[in-house]
């Protein structure tokens, strides 16, 4: 039985400067709005498939950087309540899960493009 994710909402949120601080600290340098773009439907595509019946969101602040570093939650449509990564609480897990995945398409960096 293959389990779905109706009654979450994904949403993910990073911060576009955050994106880009490692990379830019190994001299690197792209095209960072069109990197962000596809970084941004990339993410969203491996959370639809990750989490199948989930509402996903991905939003990029762009010009953005710092922060928390929590940059995912997830609402469980059932308690009303959003879960950050390692609560321990079914929503919470999907977060880590979610974080994980996103993790993967950054760490693949086949979402930069235009690199000089």
């Amino acid at each position: 039985m293959n389990r779905t994710f109706e009654r979450y909402r994904i949403v993910y949120a990073p911060l576009q400067g955050n994106l880009f601080a490692a990379l830019a600290e190994e001299g690197r340098s792209f095209d960072i709005d069109t990197s962000t773009a596809l970084f941004a439907e990339m993410s969203r595509l491996a959370l639809v498939a990750e989490f199948p019946g989930a509402e996903i969101e991905v939003s990029v602040q762009y010009g953005r950087e710092g922060g928390s570093g929590i940059d995912i939650s997830v609402l469980d449509r059932e308690d009303g309540v959003a879960y950050e990564p390692g609560v321990p609480a079914a929503a919470g897990r999907i977060a880590s899960a979610a974080e994980e995945v996103t993790e993967r398409v950054w760490q693949s960096n086949a979402w930069i493009t235009g690199e000089k």
